[in-house]
């Protein structure tokens, strides 16, 4: 319990001191095959931080679905 104890105690610091800025863009999080639609920054949650919110489409044309009108 002990070692466990003074491993918490080095690493805890460094943890939560030891955190930058992220370094990767939502861009980056991607599915292959698709394409930012609309990208929204802003405090969605109301926490201080800046959220982001991405509205993706994809970009395979054999999943097309068109509407067929019938009369």
């Amino acid at each position: 319990m002990k070692n466990l104890l003074i491993i918490i105690a080095i690493f805890f610091p460094s943890i939560v001191y030891g955190q930058t800025k992220q370094e990767k863009e939502p861009s980056d999080f991607l599915p292959t095959g698709y394409v930012i639609f609309e990208k929204i920054d802003g405090d969605l949650n109301k926490d201080s931080l800046v959220d982001c919110v991405l509205i993706i489409k994809g970009t395979d044309k054999s999943k097309i679905i068109k509407d067929i009108v019938v009369s």
